[in-house]
């Protein structure tokens, strides 16, 4: 496996460049539409076959920068249904937080919970993670014991929600779908620096209050 993060512009997201080495074939994960010269320079150098854009959510600053890759690859985007009606936002949303100019993407794959996608010799799970919004979803590699998890899940936090029930949601996303896995998994998260699920299950507070999930 072949990974390389860049941080987006001025709310810092992660945009991640996920390969398999032996194959050459490569993904993008959420891109928020900086320095595409850099990614395309590393795709360069490496020799990678630019195959896929997968989404863990639809919001601006993930996905604003989606169609600058298919004006240039004729690739699919990866991402969950639910999400749609955030791309029909993605303008107010850019503006809002002062992004750059967007427009919808093209050729949208729809997926979902179970899903499996293969790149390469790399087998990438889809894990449904409703909360920060209706169609956030994980990209969960179970060999290499990686997920990446968008706005589910921090080191020390989780994902702005905008209601009650969106943070009982969050909590029931985490703890149901992503607390199972090995302590050993390396969280990738769509802001700040990657952390270890066993850490965060000792450390954040959302996540080690499982047994008071109802005071939430």
């Amino acid at each position: 496996m072949l990974l390389k993060t860049f941080v987006m512009g001025s709310l810092e997201v992660n945009t991640y460049v996920l390969a398999c080495e032996k194959e050459k074939i490569a993904a993008i994960i959420d891109f928020g539409g900086y320095y595409l010269n850099n990614i395309l320079e590393f795709i360069d150098i490496n020799t990678l076959s630019l195959k896929y854009i997968f989404l863990t959510h639809a919001h601006s600053d993930h996905s604003n920068g989606v169609y600058q890759i298919q004006d240039k690859f004729n690739i699919p985007v990866f991402m969950s249904e639910l999400d749609v009606p955030l791309l029909e936002q993605m303008q107010q949303h850019s503006q809002k937080h002062n992004l750059p100019p967007t427009k919808i993407p093209a050729n949208i794959s729809f997926i979902k919970e179970c899903d499996n996608i293969k790149l390469g010799q790399i087998s990438i799970n889809v894990i449904e993670t409703p909360g920060h919004t209706p169609g956030s979803i994980c990209f969960y590699l179970p060999k290499e014991k990686v997920i990446f998890t968008g706005d589910t899940i921090f080191k020390d936090y989780i994902g702005k929600t905008y209601s009650r029930a969106g943070l009982k949601q969050i909590i029931s996303s985490i703890h149901n779908k992503i607390l199972p896995l090995d302590d050993m998994t390396c969280i990738y998260p769509g802001h700040g620096p990657k952390t270890i699920l066993g850490y965060e299950r000792i450390n954040n507070p959302y996540v080690r209050e499982r047994k008071n999930l109802n005071k939430w």
